[in-house]
């Protein structure tokens, strides 16, 4: 599937461009982050740290890692408790999602 230029009018939230920027947006990047997961889990969320284009490294030199569009953590420390979501919005018709999503989750 080749990679079509869209103008800004154009994208919505599942562009890779449109979703980093929003996240990254110092003012209201973290609410966005909030009200997208709070809309997909349906509960509250507390508070939250988002790092966008977080690399993880496969564990091995022969396996390859991972690329999370937008890595937010929830939790204030260790002993309370840290959730780790991956917002990762996929265009491609093709793409395995419950195989790329367990592919995730193990890595």
């Amino acid at each position: 599937m080749g990679k079509t230029k869209k103008t800004l009018e154009e994208m919505d939230v599942m562009d890779d461009f449109l979703m980093n920027a929003a996240a990254l947006d110092q003012e209201l990047g973290e609410e966005f982050c909030r009200l997208i997961l709070e809309t997909l889990l349906q509960r509250q969320i507390g508070k939250i740290h988002i790092t966008a284009q977080k690399t993880l490294q496969g564990i091995l030199p022969e396996k390859r890692g991972i690329r999370m569009d937008v890595e937010i953590l929830e939790g204030e420390d260790q002993e309370s408790g840290v959730n780790i979501y991956d917002l990762e919005p996929h265009l491609r018709k093709d793409m395995n999602v419950p195989k790329h999503n367990r592919f995730y989750q193990a890595v």
